[in-house]
């Protein structure tokens, strides 16, 4: 009784931390963006466009990465 108990608990904790986890990733994932624009609006376009592909390419490394890390635990 007692263990069962404790698995029940055990679940509603998880999904509450996941739950934490998604709001939190997000929140910066928004704040990033707000941030990311507006350093970018107040440069020149030039500017603007290296900042663009530089964030793209930044993007897009993060992306493979954890597509990466997800293939690497499927197969472990």
């Amino acid at each position: 009784m007692m263990h069962d108990e404790t698995l029940k608990m055990f679940g509603e904790k998880k999904k509450e931390a996941r739950e934490i986890i998604r709001s939190e990733a997000l929140y910066r994932k928004i704040s990033h963006d707000e941030n990311v624009y507006i350093d970018t609006y107040n440069l020149r376009s030039s500017n603007r466009y290296y900042y663009f592909v530089l964030n793209s390419v930044l993007f897009l490394s993060q992306y493979r990465g954890i597509i990466l890390m997800a293939e690497n635990k499927e197969l472990a």
